[in-house]
Parts: C-alpha cells; structure tokens; sequence
C-alpha cells in the first residue's frame, strides 16, 4: 500500500506541469528542441527563447513602470539596474564555468540557464505586476 501512495504521488507530481499554463516562450522553446534535438539545434532553442524572453522583460518592466505610482518608480528602477549588474554577472559567471567543462553538451546546459535567469525576472515582475493591480480593486 504504501508503495501504490508514493507510485500516485510520483505521477501526480510529474503530470502536474502538463496542467499548469505554459507561457507562449516556453512553448516555443520545447517545439524548436523537439525539432532540432542536436546539441547545436538546442543552443540555437535556447538563443532564441532568450532573445524572446529579453523582450517580455523590457514588455514587463514597462508595465510594472507605468502602473507604479511615482514613490515606487525610483525603487523599481533601481531594483532593476541591480538584476540587470546581477544578470551581467550571472552570464559572465556561467560562460566561464561552463565553458572549462569537456564537450558539447555543457553548451546546452550554460544556454539554458541564462534563459532561466532572465525567464525568473519576467514571472517575479509579471507577479509583482499582477499584485499591484490586484491591491486597485
């Protein structure tokens, strides 16, 4: 019995993606590596899901900036300025790392994770966003 409890946990657990909404990038992102599964094929994914994601950040933030009353503008910009120093080195941090590392797939692995970084501020502004519109109501 105990194993049927944690069998049914495990594939709750797995499935639970499939019935959260996925965002348009990341749709994109899992067709284009379905496509193009080579090691170059998901750098090139992964390149181009990072340039879509830099533009919902500038889409976002603009957003955030103009729904913010003008005490909240000044520490939103200056919260950004330091993500943006902190995503400089990040990148720098992760090209470096990854770029010691034997073989082709650690490429994969660096590509990703810059998508994930600039995907994480996105979904925090996004949520900031929402919750200020939310507190107008």
């Amino acid at each position: 019995m105990k194993n049927m409890i944690v069998l049914c946990f495990l594939i709750l657990l797995s499935s639970a993606p499939a019935f959260a909404q996925q965002h348009e990038i990341d749709v994109f992102l899992e067709n284009c590596m379905e496509a193009d599964p080579s090691t170059v094929g998901m750098v090139n994914c992964y390149g181009e899901a990072e340039k879509k994601w830099d533009g919902e950040l500038n889409k976002t933030y603009k957003q955030l900036i103009n729904a913010a009353d003008e005490n909240t503008k000044p520490k939103l910009k200056a919260a950004q300025l330091a993500w943006l120093k902190f995503r400089d080195a990040e990148f720098e941090f992760i090209s470096y790392l990854y770029g010691q590392m034997p073989g082709t797939m650690f490429r994969t692995f660096s590509a990703g994770r810059r998508v994930t970084i600039i995907r994480n501020r996105v979904m925090e502004l996004k949520s900031c966003y929402d919750d200020l519109l939310m507190s107008r109501q």
